[in-house]
């Protein structure tokens, strides 16, 4: 039985996740076009800011030594390679306005 485009674009999407491999680099890696991998990731992140969850449950997290700077600010390395820091309970909303901008 063959996927539906949405779950073909969402095991994709879900292993790109997994991969933490750009974008780019992981299109390239499957023969995936690049512009239909981007619309469908789009896709994907509305629903999940609108609340409707890719995947039910929990996120793996995983402190690194790293993340956290001198000042006992932690520091957010994102996929594509952003780098977020200063951030504290301050500034939580701030920066989750921030993340769900990001295309």
């Amino acid at each position: 039985m063959s996927l539906s485009k949405q779950d073909f674009w969402l095991e994709q999407f879900q292993a790109w996740q997994a991969s933490k491999l750009s974008i780019k680099s992981f299109c390239q890696s499957l023969s995936l076009n690049y512009d239909q991998f981007n619309y469908w990731r789009r896709k994907f992140l509305v629903q999940s800011a609108e609340g409707t969850s890719l995947t039910p449950g929990f996120a793996k997290v995983a402190p690194d030594v790293d993340s956290i700077c001198a000042d006992g600010q932690l520091v957010m390395q994102l996929p594509n390679g952003i780098r977020l820091s200063g951030l504290h309970l301050g500034n939580v909303d701030t920066v989750v306005a921030l993340l769900r901008a990001l295309p």
